[in-house]
């Protein structure tokens, strides 16, 4: 520990011993620690030094030097535990902290100031914006305020911070007016109500809606051109759409939640109505709802709607789709959510840019609804990501990516996904069209088990350039770990593959060849070909065949490709070329393992 420079100090004015004061005392981010031996005062600058004026008998002087030393760049003062009788001005851009057992301290608010007061001896934290207290909270009582008001109560009584709650009372719906306790609105039909609250009773200043209990709805609860609206529900409120309607509808309208409903259709009807429907409106948020028998889309984001956050909702029996974002729309997060026996798919992203699929789990696709195909996340999309997901029982694909329309697909990251029991593909790019490019994506790291075709299946087109697979992990796939057509400057590196019927990776396929790839660092094991190809210009390095029919296995047109330091052992055939044209100029090293 390094001794700070204080004998001088010590030696004039007795008392406090130089040995207690020491760098490894002093909290990492306070720009002035004040010490004191109850008799004398030391303001210690966060290098160590005591700077002049900073040490004395009155600790008025000492603290509020600290303070105003801070105030002019930002900073902060930490009060060390001790007896003080002091009283001093807080000043702009300064945080003080008093320690647990700093006691007898006054601390007023300088006139403007933005500074913050934390109090550990008395459990406080104050923060003044502009002089005036904005956010305030006693730890001890629970007290909490904000933006000056009290808001004690909020997380214990939400409802309170409502501008209207509107319930079912003996078969009549009624609008609770939060600040005065009247009931401002009354009818037999909920919509109505909902009605009245919206074009009435919501303020510019207070658009909070909190429901309780049962609502059963005949018409859609429509959110329309009104910003800044909240509709939430107690833990077991639920709204009913019965008959050919929709349920929630946002239109034009921002910054719009959707929080704790249940939200349940009839599942009758013309198909293709929303539970949750979302056009031309941005900055939403739909979490901890529960979802059930929607009749198309339980959740729809459309026409451009962007910026939307949905999260933690619990959908089950959709018709269609769980949760879709579609068209033009940029920056949307779908998050830790259930979705559990649907019709056609889980989550879908189409035409859009920069969305986030993590951390959902999604089940039994194609088994539920009116449709059948069963996809469990379905990404046509650019610049988006869809990770941590967990991806089980589909009568389809996994996760199925490709373009719509004009739209890119570039720059897409699937990583860290596990896809299990899945009919066709684990992970499946064939809606790439070769009219639209789709270059740049990366498949990484997922975990791709039981597959009734190919655990990762990506071509068919000649666009596809710069692509990385690596590191997933692919077991039991009745025909190939990893099937790649015609893509192009791409890399295929440290994969495992173990038991596929037919290739562990095959690459060039039925339409085409690759060009300029390298499949470097795998391993395939108990696979008819360990690596089946018909590279053009390619790099075959370092993997290991092992227990395969065949270790690598040119097919017709193989040209200009190296295949080194591979270790081929335990296989039927080492190496084989087979059909017309095969291995043109193509360059085996033998000095790898063959036995």
């Amino acid at each position: 520990m390094i001794f700070l420079a204080m004998v001088a100090y010590v030696a004039s004015n007795g008392g406090f011993s130089a040995s207690n004061i020491y760098l490894d005392d002093l909290p990492s981010t306070a720009s002035y620690v004040v010490k004191t031996d109850a008799t004398y005062f030391w303001a210690v600058r966060y290098d160590g030094k005591i700077p002049t004026g900073m040490s004395g008998t009155d600790d008025d002087l000492v603290i509020q030097y600290a303070i105003d030393n801070c105030t002019s760049s930002g900073g902060s003062v930490f009060v060390s535990a001790g007896t003080y009788s002091a009283s001093v001005t807080l000043k702009d851009n300064v945080t003080l902290i008093l320690d647990k057992g700093a006691k007898g301290i006054t601390v007023t608010i300088d006139s403007g100031a933005d500074a913050t007061l934390v109090d550990y001896e008395n459990g406080i934290r104050k923060e003044w914006v502009a002089g005036v207290l904005y956010t305030f909270m006693d730890l001890r009582t629970g007290e909490l305020w904000w933006r000056g008001e009290n808001r004690t109560d909020t997380l214990a009584y939400p409802e309170q911070t409502a501008s209207y709650i509107v319930f079912e009372d003996g078969g009549v719906y009624k609008a609770k007016n939060c600040s005065s306790g009247q009931i401002d609105f009354q009818s037999t039909n909920a919509t109505e109500v909902w009605e009245d609250v919206r074009d009435s009773g919501l303020t510019s200043s207070s658009r909070k809606v909190f429901f309780k209990g049962a609502l059963n709805f005949t018409t859609p609860l429509k959110v329309v051109s009104k910003n800044y609206v909240t509709l939430e529900g107690e833990e077991s409120a639920t709204l009913s759409f019965s008959g050919d309607i929709e349920g929630i509808y946002v239109y034009d309208s921002d910054y719009v939640t959707i929080r704790n409903l249940h939200i349940i259709q009839t599942n009758t009807g013309t198909y293709g109505k929303y539970s949750i429907h979302a056009s031309f409106s941005d900055y939403g948020r739909v979490e901890n709802c529960f979802i059930k028998n929607s009749n198309y889309y339980a959740i729809c984001t459309e026409s451009a709607s962007s910026y939307w956050v949905i999260t933690k909702n619990i959908i089950y029996n959709p018709q269609f789709c769980g949760i879709s974002c579609r068209g033009s729309g940029y920056g949307n997060i779908v998050t830790e959510n259930t979705i559990d026996y649907f019709g056609d798919t889980g989550i879908s992203i189409m035409t859009f840019t920069g969305a986030i699929i993590s951390g959902n789990y999604i089940s039994n696709g194609g088994y539920g609804g009116a449709q059948n195909r069963g996809d469990g996340i379905v990404c046509l999309a650019n610049k988006s990501k869809v990770v941590g997901n967990i991806v089980y029982n589909m009568n389809a694909s996994g996760i199925l990516l490709g373009t719509e329309g004009d739209s890119e697909s570039n720059d897409v990251e699937v990583s860290h996904n596990t896809v299990s029991f899945i009919k066709l593909n684990g992970i499946d790019g064939s809606r790439l069209d070769s009219g639209v490019t789709s270059d740049n994506n990366t498949i990484h790291g997922n975990t791709i088990r039981n597959v009734g075709q190919d655990g990762i299946s990506i071509g068919g087109i000649y666009r596809l350039i710069n692509w990385k697979i690596t590191d997933n992990t692919i077991t039991n796939c009745t025909d190939n770990g990893i099937r790649i057509d015609m893509l192009n400057f791409s890399l295929i590196n440290g994969n495992s593959i173990v038991n596929c019927g037919d290739t562990g990776i095959k690459i060039g396929c039925n339409s085409g060849t690759c060009w300029y790839g390298n499949i470097v660092g795998n391993l395939v094991a108990y696979c008819g070909n360990g690596i089946g190809a018909y590279p053009h210009n390619c790099s075959v390095l370092s993997n290991r065949c092992t227990f395969n029919t065949y270790g690598i296995r040119f097919f017709t047109d193989s040209q200009y490709t190296y295949c080194i330091g591979n270790d081929l052992r335990n296989c039927g055939t080492a190496y084989s070329s087979s059909g017309t044209g095969n291995a043109n100029n193509c360059y085996i090293d033998d000095s790898g393992y063959h036995a």
